[in-house]
């Protein structure tokens, strides 16, 4: 567990932990790559908006992918909003302070997980 400026920050290194994390967390909001290991961040949201508390976690995809079709995929999936990597570490911090507390960060690279 990270503390964030006030935020209570999580990690996982793959989708599945992602959902696990998620599931017993419950984040205001998460930050999926959509290139993780064992479940990708388009899957991931899919279930996510799925749970019962789920619509009301704002997604923001992470990814190295920026294209149109991409963003559009994202969009269809249920995520609220898209970075591309690098992101600007200030908007990253201001999406997820945006009224929240719990944020949890689903990186695809397991050299980024605690």
């Amino acid at each position: 567990m990270l503390q964030l400026s006030g935020l209570d920050v999580r990690t996982a290194c793959d989708g599945v932990d992602a959902l696990r994390v998620s599931r017993d967390f419950r984040p205001e909001v998460a930050f999926p790559d959509l290139h993780m290991p064992g479940m990708g961040g388009i899957e991931l949201a899919k279930v996510l908006r799925s749970e019962p508390w789920g619509a009301a976690v704002r997604l923001v995809a992470l990814t190295g992918m920026g294209s149109r079709s991409d963003i559009g995929a994202t969009a269809a999936a249920g995520f609220d909003a898209h970075l591309v990597k690098p992101a600007p570490p200030e908007e990253m911090l201001r999406l997820a302070t945006q009224q929240s507390s719990n944020v949890v960060a689903l990186f695809g690279d397991s050299k980024r997980g605690s």
